[in-house]
């Protein structure tokens, strides 16, 4: 059905509303994702760098669970597995798991304290973690070295504080009542 004034009356507000909701999250994915390719080390090593566009969804989750859609997500998720060569679906599916979970989590239990949001989004890192390593495992596919995982997650977890003063000291966007309109 095409969609035409009858639909959203001349105020075509919603739609406008709901699109903004989504561009800074998917403006901050998409820089996240260019991070993340960025090359850090240059005497061609491996470099275990954080997941830094888990992080950003986790943040958005975390503080408006509404401006992460699920095709977001998956969107996302999916053009990072593209351009960074890893199993196509994996990351996806693993990431589509915990957003849901923290968003289920976070409707039910309100925080206001960032210590309990780091410690909800460490043991979401953990799932995600679980997931990803299970899903290896059943597929008979070469499984990094729990050291390897371990050292990801923390530097994850690690790195959350920063995505957190990144976006909100510097972007100013906090939760979704602290002092913007919940959209």
């Amino acid at each position: 059905m095409l969609r035409t004034e009858a639909t959203y009356g001349s105020n075509p507000s919603r739609v406008t509303r709901r699109f903004a909701s989504w561009f800074w999250p998917m403006a901050t994915g998409l820089l996240a994702i260019a991070v993340s390719l960025s090359p850090v080390n240059f005497d061609g090593s491996l470099m275990l760098t954080p997941h830094w566009l888990l992080a950003v969804l986790l943040f958005w989750t975390a503080r408006r669970p509404a401006s992460t859609p699920p095709m977001l997500v998956f969107g996302l998720t999916a053009l990072h597995d593209l351009v960074s060569a890893g199993p196509i679906g994996l990351e996806m599916f693993a990431a589509l798991i915990c957003v849901e979970a923290l968003r289920s989590v976070a409707a039910y239990r309100p925080h206001r304290s960032f210590a309990i949001e780091w410690a909800r989004i460490a043991v979401i890192l953990i799932l995600f973690e679980l997931i990803v390593r299970a899903m290896l495992t059943v597929t008979l596919a070469g499984a990094p070295d729990l050291s390897q995982t371990a050292l990801r997650y923390g530097a994850t977890v690690a790195v959350y504080p920063l995505v957190v003063l990144f976006l909100r000291g510097g972007f100013g966007m906090g939760r979704a009542d602290d002092r913007w309109i919940s959209l």
